[in-house]
């Protein structure tokens, strides 16, 4: 592990990192933020009579949230020095971080909800799925690193707090949720008729099959 404290940093990379502190500080995913809630309404007022309709406020807000969550992890990936608060190793060590594609997993063990694979280097990869109380699908994959990567699929009509605002997330919205140790360090949306920034991965659909058929798995 790197200690920055020791390394005689270059002024470019040094305000490069005093950026993204200053950027991470706000994070996780800058929700019930009463500033940015104020920023994300102001950007809708206009002159005309009609209103916005909703599904145009969620597919600008969606983007500029994604924009703000992105934003720091694009850093991260040119500044080795990049850390959270001091409280994580560097992000660049974690496998939630490096965001692999998990469609090349063996099969390995099965409860009524975790399903045990591991990668082709070994390493054990537990993917848990849950009903939320929403009925949206959860899937957490945990890496044995102590960082996870979760999706959720919204179903249809559920609502999501965005920025102080509340919207009614359209059917084939998802989120992604990278986090270590249970921290979230970003958030991304995916909405309908927006840019892609996020998929599913295949392992997702795996899953759903061997919990829904333990006998023959």
């Amino acid at each position: 592990m790197v200690d920055s404290k020791n390394i005689s940093i270059l002024p470019t990379l040094k305000s490069a990192f005093g950026n993204f502190t200053s950027i991470v500080k706000k994070m996780p995913c800058n929700f019930a933020n009463k500033n940015q809630a104020k920023q994300g309404t102001d950007e809708f007022k206009h002159s005309g009579s009609e209103p916005i309709p909703p599904e145009v406020r969620l597919k600008s807000t969606a983007n500029k949230m994604n924009a703000e969550n992105l934003g720091p992890i694009r850093v991260a990936e040119t500044n080795y020095f990049a850390n959270l608060d001091n409280d994580y190793q560097l992000l660049q060590e974690y496998i939630a971080y490096k965001d692999p594609e998990l469609n090349n997993l063996k099969f390995i063990t099965a409860t009524n909800d975790t399903v045990e694979f591991a990668s082709e280097k070994g390493k054990s990869v537990k993917i848990k799925h849950t009903i939320l109380e929403d009925k949206s699908k959860q899937y957490e994959i945990n890496f044995d690193d102590g960082s996870q990567i979760t999706y959720i699929l919204f179903s249809e009509g559920v609502k999501m707090n965005i920025y102080g605002e509340e919207f009614e997330m359209p059917d084939g919205s998802f989120t992604k949720i990278q986090s270590v140790g249970n921290r979230k360090f970003c958030q991304l949306i995916q909405v309908p008729g927006t840019s892609v920034v996020i998929n599913k991965p295949e392992i997702i659909g795996k899953v759903d099959e061997i919990l829904n058929n333990p006998i023959t798995s």
